[in-house]
């Protein structure tokens, strides 16, 4: 069995490793964080863009609706 003095430097061994993978840890939040930010804005960014095209789409096809019926009303 180690001495208390060894036993309590191995604890503290093992605290201080521990603290030093949390620092690491931490250090690596700001990146984490920037990363997530960037994937939303992408993802916003595409949300719009397909708001837009749904737009688009939307008024084109009442162009068609609107083509449609003056055809059916000049054949009619």
């Amino acid at each position: 069995m180690p001495s208390p003095a060894i036993e309590s430097l191995l604890i503290l061994q093992d605290r201080d490793s521990k603290r030093l993978g949390f620092e690491a840890q931490l250090k690596g939040v700001p990146a984490d964080i920037a990363r997530v930010e960037a994937k939303i804005a992408a993802e916003k960014a595409a949300i719009e863009a397909a708001k837009q095209e749904l737009k688009e789409l939307e008024t084109k096809k009442k162009l068609l609706e609107t083509e449609i019926g003056s055809a059916e009303t000049n054949m009619g």
